[in-house]
């Protein structure tokens, strides 16, 4: 899986949150690329590096089944924050433009407390309303010490473009694409998952029916765990394919 390190986040962190970036440089970070490689480890390994540097860590994640409810995700940033409780939403459900902006400066206010990082989960399934007020927040990232970092699946269409594209125009972009692992990378990982003499035997198959998927190499490893010497679609593979 790609490190931390490997994408670069760890150091546009350290610039962001140290304030040792230039002011006109604070740029949403994307991590992008196929369901299965890895995007929400990722974001959670930031989001542990930012906070081991002492910045306030606030997370949130899409859902498809809630994209048409109004601040989903910024309440669940909020209560993070310890701004919102229980299930109260923000201004009660009003999704005018006026309160998406009251509520952006209330995440961007958090920042005068010390350094902070906003981290969106599957951002492209967000609500309309939380998308323009993480719109508002990144429109205004400049000198602050702020780190906005979000996950997307490319291949899967934005719930709300117009708001979707609207919030990856309002800042410089740092992408990172995760892609799928090599032949090379699959054969290591079912050496050390089940020995030298299965890498030659079973990685060709693992390669084949994982497709280079994260997710379905591990799948794949966990069940020939438990059936030796076959590589198949076993449950632990169906539940991975049905995710």
């Amino acid at each position: 899986m790609s490190g931390l390190a490997a994408t670069g986040l760890d150091r546009l962190a350290e610039q962001v949150l140290a304030r040792s970036s230039p002011p006109a440089r604070r740029p949403v970070a994307v991590v992008t690329g196929p369901v299965g490689t890895g995007k929400t480890t990722v974001l959670q390994e930031l989001g542990e590096f930012a906070a081991a540097r002492g910045a306030r860590l606030l997370r949130a994640t899409g859902s498809a089944a809630e994209h048409d409810i109004p601040y989903e995700v910024v309440r669940q940033l909020l209560r993070g924050a310890g701004r919102v409780h229980g299930g109260g939403g923000p201004a009660g459900g009003d999704a005018g433009p006026r309160t998406a902006a009251a509520l952006g400066a209330v995440l961007l206010d958090l920042a005068a407390e010390g350094p902070l990082c906003v981290v969106v989960d599957d951002v492209h399934q967000a609500d309309v309303p939380s998308l323009r007020c993480l719109a508002y927040v990144a429109r205004r990232l400049a000198g602050e010490p702020v780190l906005l970092a979000l996950a997307e699946a490319p291949r899967v269409r934005p719930r709300h473009p117009e708001a979707y594209a609207e919030l990856l125009r309002a800042a410089p972009l740092h992408r990172v694409r995760l892609r799928g692992l090599t032949g090379t990378e699959v054969r290591a990982l079912v050496a050390g998952a089940l020995g030298a003499a299965a890498a030659g035997e079973l990685g060709p198959d693992v390669e084949r029916v994982g497709a280079g998927n994260p997710l379905l190499v591990d799948a794949l490893l966990e069940d020939a765990r438990t059936a030796p010497g076959r590589v198949g679609a076993g449950e632990t593979f169906r539940d991975a394919a049905l995710a």
